[in-house]
């Protein structure tokens, strides 16, 4: 029977496409060196795999069926190889500590794009669901399904959406995202964490176009820990502490 800790660690790799030692120390309050051997006993009990793609950054971990059927997840097993979002990924994974703890203020529930995509895939005909249907942007013209990073409702009631946007999206696509934002009455805050200032630009100016200035804030974010090889590591508390002040404005 596995421990609380390892049914911890592998809830938040549920919510997770990948993870690293360190998100884990963090997780469970322990040292790097403690959680990279529970997650290598995991891995050999199969509850989870383990790569390590960049020689200079630790190993990261994704969680098995056989780890999700053990908390009994309806979520599909992610794909810990595809490697095309590896910083957006890790950079996820601070987010959503700094969620649970109380950065966006304190949470009543914290869902990830996997939660909200696998509950609208399952919702009935009249559900509630969480994408926001972008016309014009899907194939051939049709529309698309966007779905935030991440979804805060807090105990003060307020429904935060949070977008970790790494990359420049086109000002239009930018623009039909915020106007569904702002007809979407469920959500009270949109918070676009940045780490590039042009981006951040194409933010601003994206919300002033679609009138979003009043429900968008951007807060910019440095990745004190690698997101890929060559970088020199930094304290696990120097991340979670530079995302909680980044939802500051949130509370």
């Amino acid at each position: 029977m596995l421990s609380d800790d390892n049914l911890e660690v592998l809830a938040f790799l549920a919510e997770q496409r990948l993870a690293r030692p360190e998100q884990v120390a963090q997780l469970i309050g322990t040292s790097e060196a403690a959680a990279a051997r529970r997650l290598r006993r995991l891995a050999e009990a199969g509850y989870v795999e383990r790569a390590q793609p960049f020689r200079d950054d630790p190993p990261h971990s994704w969680i098995t069926r056989k780890g999700l059927r053990v908390i009994e997840s309806r979520l599909p097993a992610p794909d810990g190889t595809e490697l095309g979002n590896y910083r957006h990924d890790v950079g996820m994974g601070w987010v959503w500590l700094a969620a649970r703890d109380g950065a966006f203020g304190r949470a009543r529930a914290v869902r990830s794009e996997r939660t909200m995509r696998s509950a609208d895939g399952r919702a009935a005909e009249g559900e509630e669901r969480f994408g926001l249907r972008i016309a014009g942007e899907g194939r051939r013209g049709g529309s698309l399904t966007h779905y935030a990073d991440m979804l805060i409702d807090t105990e003060s009631g307020r429904r935060i959406a949070v977008e970790l946007e790494l990359t420049q999206k086109s000002p239009g696509r930018l623009e039909k995202i915020m106007r569904r934002y702002v007809a979407d009455r469920r959500i009270d805050a949109v918070v676009y964490l940045v780490d590039d200032p042009r981006v951040a630009r194409g933010v601003l100016a994206a919300a002033a176009r679609a009138g979003a200035t009043d429900l968008v804030h951007v807060q910019p974010v440095r990745w004190a820990t690698p997101t890929g090889a060559g970088r020199r590591r930094a304290p696990a508390q120097r991340q979670r502490a530079q995302a909680r002040r980044a939802a500051e404005v949130t509370r």
